[in-house]
């Protein structure tokens, strides 16, 4: 537990600053800073997604990788079925203006 105490700084070792240095802990402790990690990748990959250009191939991908990560999240127990407005805005300004003037 100290070892992973030692190799964290930041944010990832806040998560864990009040949990005592035992054994015991360490577990508790990783699980902690990987759930935090993994949420921190699949929501970088939905708001860091690309532009898209006006195919319907394009369309797809941006769909698909998004219920991707947004059904990943929900695994996570995060509430992501309250997200619709923020779910709409990710995807619209990621399209092209022509599509998004219709």
């Amino acid at each position: 537990m100290q070892y992973l105490k030692s190799c964290l700084s930041g944010e990832a070792a806040n998560v864990i600053a009040s949990l005592s240095s035992t054994c015991s802990n360490y577990l508790e402790a990783w699980s902690l800073v990987t759930k935090r990690l993994i949420l921190q990748v699949h929501l970088q990959h939905l708001f860091n997604q690309s532009h898209i250009q006006c195919e319907v191939s394009c369309l797809k991908t941006l769909v698909d990788t998004t219920n991707k990560h947004l059904r990943a999240l929900k695994v996570l127990k995060q509430p992501t079925e309250y997200w619709d407005t923020i779910v709409i805005y990710l995807i619209s300004s990621r399209l092209p203006n022509e599509l998004r003037k219709a």
